[in-house]
């Protein structure tokens, strides 16, 4: 569990990523909720997370996310003008790789606002590029992670990862209990650990 939070470690560091920042999140699988973690550790208030998984929003919740959305049902760039008088958060994280989150992402930052893209892309995404340039947004992509910040966080602010694990399954059910759990379109279940040892 060390490995993914690390990851957004890397990311909330490369993004440069202040306590007092106002901050989105797309997307509340293991990256967005790591993220919503490392971004708790540093001591940031206001973090927004949209999910279109419910079990996984009510997660964010349980993990101290401030207001949690639905982008199916809700216009994600329009929430965030209405709680930021108009402005847009500081920084949006894409932690999904998937157009509709990046440009809810684009679409919420203020003027000079930043986008980290965590996200995964199997597709191209046409960007609205004009907005982009205007409101003169900063676009980071991160892929890298810092095991030294993570254990940090673990350490001394109390931060544990393993929070977000919602089943253990043993190593000759991981192709039923495991990957095609996962595959499903529900996203129920977000991560799943693997016990190599039989269970006697």
């Amino acid at each position: 569990m060390v490995e993914p939070l690390a990851g957004a470690a890397y990311a909330i560091e490369r993004g440069g990523i202040q306590p007092s920042d106002t901050v989105l999140i797309a997307g509340a699988g293991p990256v967005g909720l790591m993220t919503l973690l490392g971004l708790k550790a540093l001591g940031v208030k206001e973090i927004y997370i949209t999910d279109i998984s419910e079990s996984r929003r009510k997660k964010a919740e349980a993990l101290g996310a401030s207001q949690i959305w639905n982008p199916l049902t809700e216009k994600i760039p329009a929430r965030i003008k209405a709680i930021s008088g108009g402005k847009g958060v500081d920084v949006a994280i894409e932690a999904v790789g998937l157009e509709a989150a990046l440009k809810d992402c684009l679409a919420s930052v203020r003027y000079q606002g930043k986008v980290i893209v965590q996200g995964i892309f199997t597709e191209r995404v046409p960007v609205h590029m004009l907005g982009f340039v205007t409101r003169e947004t900063t676009m980071i992509g991160t892929n890298s992670i810092n095991p030294t910040l993570a254990m940090s966080w673990i350490a001394s602010r109390g931060i544990q990862p393993e929070l977000i694990i919602t089943k253990v399954v043993p190593l000759e059910q991981i192709s039923a209990e495991g990957f095609e759990s996962l595959a499903q379109k529900t996203k129920e279940e977000i991560k799943i650990l693997v016990a190599p040892e039989r269970h006697h």
